[in-house]
């Protein structure tokens, strides 16, 4: 009996870490897909967009703690022009 109950425990076991071993698996996978759609993502918006405003777009919750030149410079061009028309 107590081999039987031995035996069943090594099984949970081992399906255990062979889940275990499959979701760090998946995991590096979409970390993969995800860096992948990022750096597309990234090529084809910047000749639209500055690094800083494209990252902005893709992490919406993510603060920006430094605005480049540029963005500013942009900014500034931008509400010029609104108040010349």
């Amino acid at each position: 009996m107590k081999t039987i109950i031995i035996t069943l425990s090594k099984n949970k076991l081992q399906t255990t870490i062979d889940l275990q071993k499959e979701i760090i698996k998946m995991n590096s996978t979409k970390q993969m897909i995800e860096e992948e759609f990022e750096r597309k993502f990234h090529e084809k918006l910047s000749s639209l967009f500055t690094s800083t405003q494209i990252r902005l777009i893709l992490h919406p919750k993510r603060k920006v703690y430094k605005w480049s030149e540029t963005d500013i410079a942009i900014i500034a061009s931008i509400s010029s022009t609104r108040y010349i028309n």
